[in-house]
């Protein structure tokens, strides 16, 4: 939209050209005739953009471009988001703090300085809110948030920022099925998975759970029965007496031992990761499966991890987002670097589980407070 200000003070009319894009963030001045009126220049820009009624083009605002191999914290962007805003006003102090705060939390993220990072964040997002209430893009910051707040293991506040996240594309009926591992599907229920045949030879792969009567081939440990939690895994049959060895399906032609994690869900098992190990010399083909069918991943990055021999190793980790569940690939074993790692976990049951672990270290403290 093209302006013409005409300003009388002179013997005669000094005329401004200035193009306001209704998507940008400031007037741009193209052309003046009259270089001496940069006073008059600066009070009409700042008069126009205050009269700006439509909203800004808010396309980077949640993701930050970080150096390599630094954390990224790119929204997925094969979530479906909103074509526009809509005719709102929208105050541009607002806008130039939204910009500061993403420069600072870029920086503080750069450094790894998470704590400091986070009120900042806080107001990151209550900024996105207000300048677009309910909009996807609020959901989008807020599993962003959630994914922070985890990272500082305050699992129960991560988990009410993954279900407002969850509430605002629910309202706006966006609906993203969870990742899969060939017929597993993750936030499948323990009985659906039960049904499933496993892959491989009919009649000769078993499926097994901790749950199971008599079993011993998949022990739970003290903290998974108390946060309420199934393991299951896949055994071959050697004899009629029960499982023989763990079986290794494939994955992208890549033989892995899976596990299945099972939590307690409102009274159902649900599905919520599923992880597969296998050599690490086969990492490169795993990554590159990967990316054929899901693209690039949303984030990566390396962090220095001391092996089991006290060596330090670079430990990358790329992982794929699509806002309700993730798949994770490390090119160790926790200190294990002749094993890589797949994960596939579901964002929301993830955060219930860690809450509950997090809560279990808390209470022989709480415990012991209990009895002074």
């Amino acid at each position: 939209m093209l302006y013409m200000l005409i300003c009388s003070g002179g013997r005669k009319p000094a005329v401004l050209y200035m193009l306001i894009c209704s998507g940008g963030r400031k007037p741009a001045v193209l052309y003046t005739e009259s270089m001496s009126l940069r006073v008059w220049l600066s009070v009409a820009c700042t008069l126009i953009s205050s009269l700006c009624l439509s909203a800004p083009a808010f396309a980077g605002y949640d993701a930050f471009e970080l150096p390599p191999n630094v954390e990224q914290t790119i929204i997925p962007k094969r979530l479906p988001g909103s074509d526009h805003f809509g005719v709102r006003r929208v105050d541009p102090a607002d806008l130039a703090a939204i910009d500061r705060l993403r420069a600072n939390i870029e920086r503080l993220y750069a450094q790894n300085n998470y704590e400091m990072a986070e009120p900042l964040y806080r107001q990151y997002v209550t900024l996105v809110e207000k300048v677009a209430p309910d909009d996807n893009r609020v959901a989008y910051a807020l599993q962003n948030y959630a994914d922070l707040l985890q990272r500082l293991g305050r699992y129960g506040d991560a988990q009410g920022a993954e279900s407002r996240a969850q509430g605002i594309l629910d309202k706006n009926n966006v609906h993203v099925e969870p990742f899969s591992l060939k017929q597993y599907k993750l936030g499948m229920t323990l009985d659906e998975f039960r049904k499933l045949e496993p892959p491989g030879v009919t009649g000769k792969v078993k499926t097994t759970c901790s749950c199971d009567q008599g079993q011993n081939a998949e022990p739970a440990s003290d903290s998974d029965v108390e946060a309420r939690v199934v393991n299951c895994g896949l055994w071959t049959i050697e004899s009629k007496t029960g499982p023989g060895k763990p079986y290794k399906m494939t994955v992208a032609n890549i033989e892995c031992r899976p596990i299945f994690k099972f939590i307690d869900d409102n009274g159902v098992y649900r599905l919520f990761e599923i992880s597969l190990t296998f050599f690490g010399s086969n990492y490169a083909e795993m990554q590159q499966a990967l990316i054929g069918k899901y693209n690039r991943p949303n984030e990566q990055y390396v962090e220095k991890m001391r092996t089991e021999m006290g060596n330090l190793f670079p430990m990358t980790n790329l992982i794929w987002d699509n806002g309700v569940s993730k798949i994770r690939l490390s090119n160790a074993d926790g200190t294990n670097t002749s094993v890589s790692k797949l994960r596939f976990i579901h964002r929301q049951l993830f955060l219930a589980y860690a809450k509950r672990i997090s809560e279990q270290k808390d209470l022989p403290a709480k415990r012991r407070e209990q009895d002074l």
